[in-house]
């Protein structure tokens, strides 16, 4: 249980700026200074959290579907993109992490829950909104659902049928359906 009399460090700096116990200023800008609140990565993961795993989980899955071959999810394309986003290709972070809640959001207005939890043909019915660019939500009015779908697309697809030392195509899923012969250094 609370007790009155205790308050938290950021109340007591707000109240004891009002008051005049610290320079007005110094309070708002320590507020600006201090770093905006980032998702902790997943464990295993660099750059996406959990949630943002998930999400990109089930969209794998819609691209390329397991069978009676693995698909996309169990290759780790998933992982690739996480480590895409790590190193060469970390300028796209804040365009994955708009577009991941984009979907969520898109999903929400057509089925009120998030992506993770909609059906397969429901999460069929949000991506193809999003290839087609007609997705609604908010975010899709300054980001086009259509580059973004893309994107993943093709992120998943390297991952997929990629060299596994970048992260994905585990196992060398993808080469043994196609009958391609294992990594030999030669790539």
């Amino acid at each position: 249980m609370r007790r009155i009399w205790e308050i938290s460090r950021r109340r007591f700096l707000k109240l004891a700026g009002i008051m005049g116990l610290a320079p007005a200023g110094q309070v708002v800008r320590a507020a600006e200074a201090a770093p905006p609140l980032v998702p902790i990565a997943a464990p295993g993961f660099q750059s996406l959290d959990a949630h943002q795993v998930e999400t990109l989980k089930a969209v794998a899955e819609q691209i390329i579907p397991a069978d009676q071959d693995p698909g996309a999810k169990q290759a780790g394309s998933v992982r690739y993109i996480d480590r895409v986003l790590a190193a060469e290709q970390r300028d796209r972070r804040p365009m994955y992490a708009a577009g991941l809640q984009g979907i969520d959001q898109t999903s929400r207005l057509l089925y009120s829950r998030d992506f993770v939890k909609l059906s397969f043909d429901e999460q069929t019915a949000v991506l193809e909104a999003l290839e087609k660019g007609e997705a609604p939500g908010e975010i899709w009015t300054t980001a086009s659902s259509r580059q973004f779908f893309e994107l993943v697309w093709n992120h998943v697809l390297e991952g997929f049928y990629g060299p596994p030392e970048h992260g994905g195509n585990k196992d060398y899923v993808s080469w043994k359906m196609v009958g391609f012969p294992e990594h030999s250094g030669t790539m």
